[in-house]
């Protein structure tokens, strides 16, 4: 009687799909996790990024290095072609 009953739970299941249902949810979760936790990396470096652009030294030294500026105590070397 049991292996009767245990037959049919297991064709029921395989037959109604749930097996591979089941399956699919658990291979599906293993992704969204793995893309949560790129995610919260992700999050993490643009909230540094975020602390860092409101340090005054970042944004100088990002406006001198972007327009190619100097500062009052930099040398500048100037090379000519002869």
């Amino acid at each position: 009687m049991f292996v009767i009953c245990f037959s049919f739970v297991i064709l029921s299941l395989t037959f109604d799909g749930g097996v591979f249902r089941l399956l699919n949810l658990q291979t599906d979760h293993k992704y969204l996790t793995s893309q949560i936790q790129d995610l919260e990396q992700q999050n993490l470096a643009l909230q540094r990024q975020i602390v860092q652009a409101q340090d005054p030294f970042f944004i100088e030294r990002q406006a001198m290095d972007l327009y190619d500026l100097a500062g009052d105590q930099d040398l500048i070397f100037v090379f000519t072609d002869r």
